[in-house]
């Protein structure tokens, strides 16, 4: 297949879209990446990396390993959450009402996500810092998040962290949102209760 500026563009549409859908599994991220690499340009790529995305977005690992409780009117509201195969604990949600994947990472003092997330959900860079990441330091920097969302339990007003560094796909669920929840860990079922006493 010729090469030229068309399918160029194609690929990187679909890489952008791909990275815009929700990623529940690393292992398919890889197989995206793969698909890119023998399949290099063209439409075959775009093609592959397509139906790579509806895979990730459809997966039934993350469709089955979520539960809710309460509706949006309740003040006690409850999610359930199994843990992945990496022992992880992720599941939807929303951005300034754009969808998400979250994971929960109770060792995140804020939300913190790839340049590339930040980009897809049209949040602007602040103040330029750095961040402790289990890699060590890396360069950060400051946005704010009107709300952010899981389940119907909604934070407004949130810090968020941009590291340019980070693989996107996986947004850190970070404490400044877990602190108004309570957690409860076991057997590998994160329990996640929200309590509206206002």
């Amino acid at each position: 297949m010729k090469y030229n500026r068309k399918n160029e563009k194609l690929v990187e549409s679909a890489k952008v879209v791909n990275f815009a859908l929700v990623r529940a599994s690393k292992k398919r991220y890889k197989l995206q990446q793969l698909l890119l690499k023998y399949f290099k340009r063209g439409t075959l790529a775009v093609l592959g990396v397509s139906i790579i995305g509806l895979l990730i977005f459809f997966d039934s690992n993350t469709q089955t390993r979520v539960t809710f409780s309460g509706d949006k009117n309740s003040k006690t509201q409850v999610i359930k959450v199994k843990a992945d195969y990496q022992n992880g604990y992720v599941l939807r949600g929303f951005i300034n009402d754009k969808p998400v994947v979250f994971l929960v990472d109770t060792g995140a003092t804020s939300i913190a996500m790839s340049g590339t997330d930040a980009k897809i959900l049209g949040l602007s860079r602040g103040q330029h810092g750095y961040s402790a990441t289990a890699g060590g330091r890396v360069s950060s920097y400051a946005t704010r998040l009107k709300v952010a969302q899981i389940g119907n339990i909604k934070i407004t007003n949130l810090h968020a962290s941009i590291i340019p560094k980070m693989k996107p796909g996986q947004i850190l669920l970070g404490m400044n949102f877990l602190k108004h929840l309570t957690l409860n860990q076991n057997k590998g079922v994160l329990t996640i209760t929200y309590n509206d006493n206002k």
